[in-house]
């Protein structure tokens, strides 16, 4: 995320001036955090996210859902979501499922990239050069990917609002593109895959939101052991295609509502375990106390009473 708003920052200070200030891939595995990278980066240096689903333009039809209507037709001279995002300023485009597009529509999206310039249907030039292009994909190919997992490689420093920065260069095509745009990309970031350690955090996320929902009810907390994690993990198919989403649904069904049904039954000065699954894969409850918080009362109390234990061992000592 450090290196993807660096580029950013050196974009800006170098710059072609017909040209989008930047155009990036980001690839990886479905749910490893590609679009929430770029939405993040972008709300950091102040730019507005705008998400386009590619999947969404199959047809060469489809074109003025993109860029609006042309003449005579329905819809023609109201601006498209596209459209009005070209017309803010400080706008940074994410466009997903670039594969599932119709190649027309494709080459229309090239088309604004190289020449700086949104083309509406109604025949309209709106300047992009001040905004951001990244493109998100499943695939991840890389000719750095052993020197360089992230895609990058160090040219120079560059200074912006007074802060230094090293310039960062993607230097390979970007094999999970259409070649025309390829050619475009300035910067790449590749995701590693899904590890263990990731899939964990997914489940973390997920025991930390049902336990805010449990302490509502009166409940302590909620929380699951590592081995219960890991077991609802490894039970889940379709991790590498349909990524993180998998796991959430999968604790939903097989942990949160059951946790809903136990609530009732739960006692209320106990934290809610889930230790394991059954043979049935119906998660196997334990309970807890919670930990005590120490207060400044609780650290003066333990040493007047370690005091009161030393002296009477001395005196202990002494009269023998």
């Amino acid at each position: 995320m450090e290196k993807f708003a660096n580029a950013i920052a050196t974009s800006i200070v170098t710059a072609d001036p017909t040209k989008p200030l930047m155009v990036a891939s980001i690839t990886g595995d479905r749910g490893v955090g590609k679009t929430e990278t770029a939405k993040t980066v972008a709300r950091s240096l102040g730019y507005q996210e705008h998400i386009i689903d590619m999947s969404e333009f199959t047809a060469e039809s489809d074109a003025n859902k993109l860029f609006g209507s042309t003449p005579g037709y329905i819809g023609y001279g109201k601006d498209t979501t596209f459209v009005k995002a070209a017309r803010a300023s400080n706008s940074m485009f994410i466009f997903k499922n670039l594969e599932k597009a119709h190649p027309s529509i494709i080459d229309k999206v090239t088309k604004s990239i190289q020449e700086g310039e949104v083309t509406t249907g109604g025949g309209e030039k709106i300047k992009i050069t001040n905004s951001i292009v990244v493109f998100s994909s499943k695939e991840n190919k890389s000719e750095f990917k052993e020197k360089n997992p992230m895609g990058f490689r160090p040219q120079e420093e560059t200074t912006f609002k007074g802060k230094k920065f090293t310039k960062f260069s993607s230097g390979t095509i970007d094999a999970s593109l259409p070649s025309t745009l390829s050619s475009l990309v300035d910067y790449k970031i590749e995701f590693a895959p899904h590890s263990e350690a990731s899939l964990l955090k997914v489940v973390d996320k997920e025991v930390e939101k049902l336990s805010d929902v449990v302490i509502k009810q009166g409940i302590p907390g909620f929380s699951m052991t590592k081995s219960a994690k890991l077991d609802l993990i490894n039970n889940v198919d379709g991790i590498k295609e349909k990524g993180a989403s998998v796991i959430q649904q999968a604790f939903t069904q097989a942990v949160k509502s059951q946790v809903i049904k136990a609530l009732p039954k739960s006692q209320k000065d106990k934290i809610i375990v889930v230790a394991g699954f059954d043979d049935k894969n119906m998660p196997v409850f334990k309970s807890k106390a919670p930990n005590k918080e120490i207060t400044k009362e609780d650290v003066y109390n333990n040493i007047l009473d370690s005091m009161s234990k030393a002296k009477q061992y001395a005196s202990q000592k002494g009269s023998r």
